[in-house]
């Protein structure tokens, strides 16, 4: 048999991701060989099942997704469906398998893969998803019409390169695609060679005649692992073959010889006259094809099940929609014949039958058949030159290696840091790359000679600029600022007039250094695994990750000017885990120095809505909000708030009827307003002011953005507040009420925007507003300005079953290493047990739909233990799984991990699990929850 011709010869870029992916592997199944691979996706360890295939865990082959287990089985006992892996972060995902031939070309390969949804996720909605191979369409899986049986897709094809992939689309944004088993067959050069090599066969059926109460036929009967399901066929008998062995090499497809074992024919006639013949026919089913008729493969076997007597012959035709397709067939006994039909098209209403010819005594009988769909696979692949750019790319970054599959095709689902061209040979065209976590030099990518943007801003990439970017040839944007470039900038770059180049904020010849890299970063922790939670769109956050990031910020008892630097070290160690060690940047907000608010950063603002201005409370300043709105009334509440909260006798009310809509705006007065997020706090406490006694609802926005219901008909009697954090998207920030219902008039009694240090949250991408959930402290009082000097709000804490304990460090604690500078104050305090047990982070304030989150939590010793006898370590546990390395709280300094890249409703379940060997109960000083949304 011929190679395909439409095959790219040589190494493909393929081949160069494979040995990317290859080269990571970390188990003992690392062989790359998939002639006869099975995959238990989601699985943690190897299976051998009773029909002798071994299955082993997908981590060598993916780099995305997280494990789960069904919550119940399938009720066709179906193996391998307690297990899965779901993928709820990026839209495409795809399994890469290095088939390590040299004739891929020249052999098709069978993939299989099998999904069973058993509520896995306990939202009781089994999703619609699309699979592709090698970037072709394959099917559309909807698990809601298959929700309790497991479901499986079969297709055959020849691989494009040495390297296949199978790829999990999402279709629908709030449906996370999933799968149990993959596994993939080669077959021999001979079988189904009927069929032209540019057409992948989509298989819509393969029956054996064996009885409807036997099992399906597979491995090791047969040697390829097709599976054979028993037919049921309306008036058949199944009869047995008498023969002792049967011949089955002149069947060129190879179907195995158990198939020949039994075959269906009928126990009476089925007789439709005619003035000189009575026929039996029997009608082969096609009720799996589509309604639109389809390029079809299908293929029959037949064996005589009995040595017949001279006087005696069963003879019979193919007629396709009423006419012959086939010379006479004669089954043989003892042996087999295979008939094939081809280069025809078919609809579920094609009739295909068996029909006698005129001198057979016997019925027509049939003892398995196949039936395919064909579809033209497409050869095209993005350019190899970019390719192999990409992959050098990713061997360089480990945090990029989670892509994979063809990074442009199919066009709607290319990876998210690249630009494709339309081309029919597509080339990438731009690398978007900002805060994606980048960390080490910057290697050779010159052969992707397409590209006309580069945007790498905003990493931790150092070393020289290397002259190669200066050379390529369509490249109009280079934006390397925000990283630790060192050396001077390369004459082929600073001489093209065609380029528009941005190095600031680097360590390059003539410039300060802002971020200087101090030391090279610390060893990974370790490479075990730890299981992944469930994951989130990969859009939300920059650097992306699959399911978890976990981060550490420690002091390593320096007292030199190593405060007043950062170190951006991001050790990526694996795909599940990210560690981040930092210095945090000191100056004006530094936690060692009292600082008025705005200096050297966009203005601040406490409006005092409706009220005279001129308060000073806690050392803040409130104003009044003449200069900031231009509709609106100024009422007095008739009463204050039960709780004490300032500000609340004064409020401005919106009461005419002419507009919805009642905005703020406010200027930020800065160049580099893009650059920061902005910190908005908005209270209500309606007080009756309006002597109606009827507290209204309305909604509020940020810069167009919806951000919250204000629903004051819950909260008649105290105020409440509501913080929203989000890059301002000009000089100029607004906060709009709007009016949702005729009757009902917004109002609102004071307005703070504070401006946050650029790497305060900085873990979260620029595109999503945080919304405030929650920011307890273990205090008794509220920790506000002037002790957070960035004036967020920690509320003390009510733990059931906890108890506080103060520090018993006087001097002060060292917090330079919390990224996101929470004030020293909260770590004065802890809340831990008098036993050894978990201690549970409550998200009861939660919605009860999953959304994405961002959580921080701060810990720090509360005393000196003795390190012979007193060890206190815990770990984060999500739903009852492990998702950070043990954490030990230093004394007199203070540490925070974060979690984000995961969805969390009220009932997600977040725990602080002591380890074994830990002696004392695990603390928490503090923490912080955010919902995400999109800006």
């Amino acid at each position: 048999m011929t190679s395909n011709s439409s095959s790219s010869s040589g190494t493909t870029w393929l081949v160069w991701l494979s040995i990317v992916i290859c080269s990571l592997r970390l188990t003992q199944y690392n062989s790359c060989v998939a002639v006869f691979l099975s995959i238990d996706c989601g699985g943690s360890q190897t299976i051998k099942t009773t029909n002798s295939i071994t299955w082993v865990p997908d981590d060598d082959y993916i780099r995305t997704g997280v494990s789960r287990e069904t919550k119940f089985g399938s009720l066709d006992g179906s193996v391998l469906t307690t297990s899965l892996r779901s993928f709820p972060t990026l839209d495409k995902n795809c399994y890469n398998i290095n088939l390590d031939e040299d004739d891929h070309e020249d052999q098709r390969i069978l993939v299989r893969a099998t999904f069973f949804y058993g509520d896995y996720d306990g939202m009781d909605s089994p999703p619609t998803f699309d699979i592709y191979f090698d970037g072709n369409f394959w099917a559309t899986v909807n698990m809601s019409l298959n929700s309790n049986v497991h479901v499986g897709y079969e297709v055959m094809y020849f691989p494009k390169s040495k390297m296949t992939n199978i790829c999990l689309v999402r279709t629908y944004s709030d449906q996370n695609p999933f799968i149990n088993t993959l596994a993939i067959r080669s077959l021999d050069a001979t079988m189904y060679s009927r069929v032209d090599p540019k057409y992948a066969m989509l298989m819509v059926q393969r029956y054996t005649y064996s009885g409807s109460n036997t099992d399906a036929i597979r491995y090791p009967d047969d040697g390829y692992d097709r599976t054979w399901y028993p037919a049921r066929g309306v008036g058949l008998i199944t009869v047995s073959n008498e023969a002792s062995s049967i011949d089955v090499s002149s069947a060129e497809d190879k179907p195995p010889e158990i198939v020949f074992k039994t075959a269906a024919t009928f126990n009476q006639t089925t007789s439709t006259s005619s003035s000189t013949t009575t026929t039996t026919t029997m009608q082969l089913y096609t009720t799996g094809l589509t309604a639109t008729k389809v390029g079809i493969y299908m293929t029959i076997y037949f064996s005589e099940v009995t040595l017949l007597p001279s006087t005696e012959k069963r003879s019979f035709q193919v007629f396709i929609d009423g006419e012959a397709y086939s010379k006479p067939i004669i089954p043989p006994f003892g042996s087999s014949v295979q008939v094939y039909i081809a280069n025809i098209t078919a609809s579920y209403d094609t009739l295909i039958e068996l029909r006698p010819t005129p001198d057979s005594t016997l019925l027509p009988l049939i003892n398995a058949n196949e039936l395919y769909t064909l579809s033209q696979v497409s050869t095209l692949q993005t350019h190899p030159n970019d390719g192999e750019g990409l992959a050098t790319l990713q061997n360089q970054f480990e945090v990029l290696q989670m892509w994979s599959g063809d990074p442009c095709l199919p066009t709607k689902y290319t990876w998210e840091w690249v630009t494709c061209s339309s081309d029919s040979i597509p080339r990438v065209t731009a690398l978007n790359l900002s805060g994606y976590g980048l960390f080490g030099s910057l290697p050779d990518f010159s052969s992707m000679d397409a590209l006309v943007s580069i945007d790498l801003h905003n990493n931790t990439i150092y070393g020289p600029i290397l002259d190669f970017l200066g050379d390529l040839p369509k490249l109009t944007l280079l934006d390397l600022s925000e990283n630790k470039f060192n050396g001077s900038v390369p004459s082929t770059l600073s001489n093209n007039k065609k380029l528009k180049l941005l190095v600031t904020e680097n360590c390059l010849t003539g410039m300060s250094c802002p971020l200087p890299l101090v030391a090279p970063p610390p060893p990974p922790l370790s490479t075990e695994k730890t299981n992944s939670p469930p994951g989130l769109d990969s859009f939300f956050f920059q650097p992306p990750s699959s399911g978890f990031d976990f981060g550490y910020g420690f002091d390593n008892g320096s007292t030199n000017n190593l405060a007043n630097m950062i170190l951006a070290a991001i050790v990526q160690v694996d795909h599940d885990l990210r560690v981040g060690f930092g210095f945090t940047a000191m100056g004006c907000f530094s936690w060692g120095l009292r600082c008025e608010f705005g200096k050297g950063f966009i203005d601040v603002f406490s409006i005092d809505c409706g009220g005279s201005g001129g308060r000073t409370i806690d050392s803040v300043t409130w104003v009044k909000d003449d200069d900031y709105v231009s509709s609106g009334v100024s009422r007095e509440t008739k009463f204050s708030s039960p709780d004490g909260s300032h500000l609340t006798t004064s409020l401005r009310a919106f009461p005419t009827l002419d507009e919805n809509k009642y905005c703020y705006t406010i200027n930020l007065g800065e160049d580099d307003h893009k650059d920061r997020r902005i910190f908005v706090r908005a209270t209500f406490f309606y007080g009756d002011y309006d002597g109606m006694d009827s507290p209204p609802t309305f909604d509020i926005y940020f810069d167009g953005n919806f951000w919250a219901t204000v629903n004051m008909s819950l909260n008649s009697n105290r105020h409440v507040g509501y913080e929203v954090l989000y890059f301002p998207k000009s000089k100029a920030t607004n906060i709009c009420l709007v009016r949702t219902y005729p009757d009902q008039n917004p109002f609102i009694n004071t307005l703070a925007i504070r401006s946050l240090d650029a790497t305060v949250y900085s873990r979260v991408h620029s595109k999503f507003a945080m919304v405030k959930v929650q920011r307890h402290s273990q205090g008794t009082q509220v920790i506000r300005y002037p002790d957070d000097v960035y004036d967020r709000h920690w509320l003390p804490a009510n733990g059931v079953g906890s108890i506080k304990v103060s520090k018993e460090a006087t001097s002060p604690i060292d917090v330079s290493s919390a990224e996101d500078k929470p004030p020293e104050a909260v770590f004065r305090t802890a809340a831990t047990f008098n036993q050894i047990t978990s201690m549970r982070i409550f998200t009861n304030r939660l919605p009860a739909t999953k959304v994405g989150i961002y959580m921080a939590l701060y810990f720090s010793e509360v005393t000196l233990l003795d390190s012979s006898i007193q060890k206190r370590s815990f770990q984060v546990f999500i739903d009852g799984n492990a998702y950070s390395k043990p954490i030990i709280p230093p004394f007199g300094s203070g540490m925070q991990v974060y979690i984000i890249n995961i969805t969390a409703s009220y009932a997600t379940l977040i725990e602080l699990r002591p380890t074994p060997d830990s002696t004392l109960p695990p603390l928490l000083n503090a923490n912080e929850i955010y919902t995400l949304s999109q800006v």
